[in-house]
């Protein structure tokens, strides 16, 4: 009789405390359920120029380890100068553009200008106009080139616009008029000063968090497309052999030489027609 009252006494007492909590409740597992599993860390890549007028700038964005990301910078204006690249405050690159491969950690990069302006030139009988480069909005690009610089007439100017993180390409225009679908095309200086712009539209994948696998493709179509149609044909040819004989501009090289001994000549316009006739 005493060992039940004692058996009684010390389940009410461990009743008592899994009520209250002390102990976990009788005959119940212990919840620990799985950590779900960690989402792909993006890492921030910042760019700015110094001073901020002074230059456009691209690059930026949120990407995983590992990701390629190509950041650029041209000049805003003919009367500021490009310095360098600083990497979270240390010197980094005398490149206006370059290749960084993303890490473990955020990074700063600010695009270095000094101001210099331009000093008056000697009268020339070589007629020169000043070719402004915008983007809109400003912070969606940068550009192959400074915005401002004097170019003859009639020359042919490669122009190439770099997005970032987020932006899609709308076109070239000038004066309200559309010049261009790709984002690198061969530009002809006219007879006066002349602003061409970049259009931009801010897209992100995710309206909230930018994509982070890296940048858009910069690369402007296939090789041999030298004229940045996304089409290699004859036009592509004709602006090949019109390069090397110094009558057009420069030709990208890792799109003109065709056959890849380092020179642009009228043995890669020949792979280019080639290379058009067996497609079609």
């Amino acid at each position: 009789m005493r060992t039940v009252a004692v058996f009684l006494r010390t389940w009410c007492t461990v009743s008592a405390f899994c009520m209250a909590g002390i102990l976990p409740v009788c005959g119940q597992d212990e919840f620990n359920p799985p950590n779900p599993p960690e989402p792909n860390t993006l890492y921030r890549v910042t760019v700015e120029a110094r001073p901020a007028e002074a230059g456009y700038v691209s690059g930026g964005g949120k990407y995983e380890k590992g990701a390629g990301v190509y950041v650029n910078t041209s000049a805003a204006s003919s009367t500021f100068r490009f310095v360098g690249w600083q990497k979270d405050g240390a010197d980094y690159s005398a490149e206006m553009g370059f290749s960084y491969t993303v890490g473990e950690e955020d990074a700063h990069f600010v695009a270095l200008y000094a101001y210099d302006p331009t000093n008056p030139s000697e009268p020339s009988l070589v007629l020169r106009h000043r070719l402004w480069l915008d983007c809109t909005p400003k912070e969606a690009c940068s550009f192959n080139r400074e915005s401002g610089g004097k170019v003859e007439e009639g020359e042919w100017v490669y122009l190439q616009a770099y997005a970032n993180q987020g932006f899609v390409f709308r076109g070239w225009y000038s004066e309200g008029r559309k010049l261009s679908d790709a984002e690198g095309f061969n530009f002809s200086m006219p007879t006066e000063d002349v602003t061409v712009e970049a259009r931009y539209v801010f897209a992100p994948d995710n309206p909230d968090e930018p994509a982070g696998g890296g940048q858009p493709d910069v690369d402007t179509g296939e090789e041999g497309d030298v004229n940045g149609d996304k089409l290699a044909d004859v036009t592509d040819a004709v602006a090949i052999v019109g390069a090397y004989l110094g009558k057009m501009p420069e030709v990208p090289l890792d799109k003109a030489d065709m056959n890849r001994d380092g020179e642009v000549d009228v043995s890669d316009a020949v792979e280019v027609v080639n290379v058009y006739i067996k497609k079609n």
